[in-house]
């Protein structure tokens, strides 16, 4: 057992409290839903397809944008894609992960891992994880699985194990508790990760929640009198879980639901490879994180708004506001595709904005609306009764279309400047929605108000 020797740091951090900049805001049209089963209608998982530059996403619909491709959709960043296989809706509805392996999509639902193959368009059962299986990483050319499970495919695995594409194997003696699970893993400095909730690695030794494979053995992350991982404010680590990990600015961040990470104070953490380190923030509750470039964006639940869910930036020191989160039924996942953050779930709304299932994050500011990518127009006066401009001063446009807040289009136009006027007299007063796919193949959404 390698002993691991540090020390702590802790640092507050600045949360800065300015108008919001960033609001999610919806994919036009929007995903299909049975209005039968409309309630549970919802995203529950991406998956980015690099060989295919294509973001799939699965879970509980009939389609998008009148494609009939149920529980399972492709987006390409502009257009949505029938997923060229079956998708049934036990698998849409119970699946906890995905991820690309070899050039197949595998899943993970409930007690079974599966394949699909883009070759066949078959899929095939390879695991078989009595308990549950979580979540998926790859290290040094392997599958890794997590969950619940203690077998899988017959092999004693506790909570973790390996696939080379043709045969499970354990990772030592796997990691043990009375209240267990692993939630996460990721890889960071050529080592494995693994965040969830349990108490011990390789039978005896003290993990609590977060514990490091370096090809050979588990280590524990503390050593300092007996504290070790992550707990509670009062000690009851059992009470203590790790929702999920990012690697972001060459550190290993955790979030979930802890107040200490080795005997220090704390809400959101990070690992160094060295030494923990400790900052607070106004939530209680880390759900998600995800990084992408300088940014990373934290999912918080606590009651901190009318919303339940709460997201917002960090960027190492400072913490900024994205919005005011999701509505009724949530988000299930997040996803960065092209540079662009994606929420999927079960909402409706995102603050006072209309978003069915699927958003994407956009800058706000002074009327512009904004995709991060750096693409921008105007929509000018707002609110409007007559009439609309629509301005891009950096691309020519080529198509403008205005939808409702259901997606349903209602106009559409044709352009080649970068100035366009447009009558909305007509329109019934209500938020609609502006759709510009710009000459250099870009789309950018706006929003507007008619008095």
């Amino acid at each position: 057992m390698k002993k691991i020797l540090f020390t702590f740091s802790f640092s507050l951090f600045t949360f800065i409290s300015v108008a919001q900049n960033y609001e999610w805001r919806p994919i036009i049209p929007v995903i299909d839903c049975d209005d039968s089963i409309y309630v549970s209608c919802r995203v529950r998982n991406f998956t980015v397809d690099t060989v295919q530059d294509m973001l799939w996403m699965t879970g509980v619909f009939d389609g998008a944008a009148g494609i009939a491709s149920p529980n399972a959709i492709g987006f390409d960043g502009s257009n949505f894609i029938a997923f060229p296989g079956v998708m049934d809706s036990l698998r849409g509805s119970t699946l906890n992960d995905a991820i690309f392996y070899n050039g197949d999509l595998i899943i993970c639902r409930e007690n079974l891992v599966e394949k699909f193959s883009f070759s066949s368009l078959l899929w095939t059962t390879i695991g078989i994880g009595t308990g549950g299986v979580l979540c998926f990483g790859i290290y040094n050319g392997d599958l890794i699985a997590g969950g619940r499970f203690n077998m899988i495919d017959g092999v004693f695995a506790p909570l973790i194990a390996r696939w080379n594409g043709a045969q499970w194997y354990s990772l030592g003696n796997g990691l043990t508790g009375s209240s267990h699970s692993v939630n996460d893993v990721e890889v960071y400095n050529g080592n494995l990760y693994a965040g969830g909730a349990y108490d011990f690695v390789d039978d005896t030794v003290n993990a609590w929640n977060i514990a490091q494979w370096d090809g050979i053995n588990w280590n524990n992350l503390c050593s300092n009198g007996g504290s070790y991982g992550t707990d509670r404010l009062n000690g009851n680590h059992d009470g203590a879980e790790i929702m999920d990990m990012e690697v972001f600015n060459n550190k290993l961040y955790i979030t979930g639901q802890f107040e200490k990470v080795c005997g220090i104070n704390c809400y959101l953490a990070y690992w160094d490879d060295t030494v923990w380190h400790g900052t607070s923030y106004p939530y209680y509750q880390g759900e998600g994180i995800k990084a992408r470039g300088d940014k990373l964006i934290v999912e918080s639940h606590g009651g901190i708004s009318s919303f339940y869910e709460y997201y917002f930036y960090w960027n190492g020191s400072t913490a900024t506001p994205v919005d005011s989160g999701f509505g009724s039924g949530g988000s299930n996942d997040l996803e960065v595709f092209q540079d662009t953050y994606y929420a999927g779930g079960g909402f409706s709304v995102s603050g006072n904005t209309p978003a069915f299932r699927i958003a994407r994050l956009m800058d706000v500011g002074n009327g512009i609306d904004e995709i991060e990518n750096g693409s921008a127009i105007k929509i000018y006066p707002n609110p409007a009764s007559e009439e609309i401009t629509i301005e891009s001063k950096q691309l020519a446009m080529n198509t403008i279309t205005i939808t409702d807040a259901l997606g349903r289009e209602l106009q559409k136009v044709k352009t080649t400047r970068q100035k366009t006027q447009l009558d909305i007299h007509s329109l019934a007063s209500g938020v609609y929605f502006v759709r510009v796919v710009c000459n250099n193949g870009g789309v950018v959404i706006g929003k507007f108000v008619k008095e």
